[in-house]
C-alpha cells in the first residue's frame, strides 16, 4: 500500500518535469532496484530499496523520476544545457566529476564530468539533480557513488535500461 502511494504521489508531482514532448520509457509499470539505468553518456546504480516511477526521452535530453526509500529526486542528462551563470558550492567531488549546487534551493545539483581538453582540464556539465535528500534512506555519498559519468559509453553492456536521447 505504502508503494502505492509513493508511486502516485510521484507520479503526480514529476509528471511535469519531463521535457516537452518527451515519451516514456517505461513500459509496464515501474522499475524496481537494483537496476543499472543509463543515459547516453552515464549510468546509475539503482539500488534495492530505489524505485523509477516515469521516464522520459526527447530530442535533447533524457529524464528518470524516482525514488530511494523516502527521497525523491529526477535526474536528467542532457548534451545541450545552459550552464548557469555562477555555480554554487561543491557538495561531493572525486576524480572523475564534481557536483555543485545551482539555483536559488539547496535541492537543485549540476553534475559535471571532469575531462581534458589538450592537456587542460575542464568541467562539462552533463547532469541536473532535483531531489530532497536530507532523510535517513542515503546519504549524497552513497547515491553519487552509484554514478558512473561515462558508464553508458564504457561499459553499455552492463545496463538493465537505456534512456537515450537525440
Amino acid at each position: 500500500m505504502r508503494k502505492a502511494i509513493l508511486i502516485a504521489a510521484l507520479s503526480g508531482t514529476l509528471a511535469g518535469c519531463a521535457s516537452s514532448g518527451a515519451s516514456s520509457n517505461i513500459d509496464g509499470g515501474a522499475i524496481n532496484g537494483p537496476a543499472r539505468l543509463c543515459f547516453n553518456e552515464s549510468a546509475f546504480m539503482l539500488p534495492s530499496n530505489g524505485l523509477i516511477v516515469d521516464a522520459r526521452s526527447g530530442r535533447y535530453d533524457a529524464t528518470i523520476n524516482g525514488s530511494i526509500g523516502l527521497i525523491s529526486f529526477r535526474m536528467t542528462e542532457s548534451r545541450d544545457f545552459v550552464p548557469p551563470e555562477n555555480y554554487g558550492p561543491v557538495v561531493y567531488e572525486r576524480d572523475d566529476m564534481v557536483v555543485r549546487r545551482v539555483g536559488e534551493g539547496r535541492t537543485s545539483l549540476a553534475v559535471l564530468a571532469k575531462t581534458r581538453d589538450n592537456g587542460i582540464a575542464r568541467e562539462e556539465l552533463l547532469l541536473r539533480l532535483d531531489h530532497n535528500f536530507g532523510f535517513d534512506s542515503i546519504s549524497m555519498e552513497d547515491f553519487f557513488s552509484g554514478l558512473d559519468v561515462r558508464g553508458a559509453r564504457t561499459n553499455p553492456q552492463t545496463c538493465t535500461r537505456r534512456f537515450t536521447y537525440g
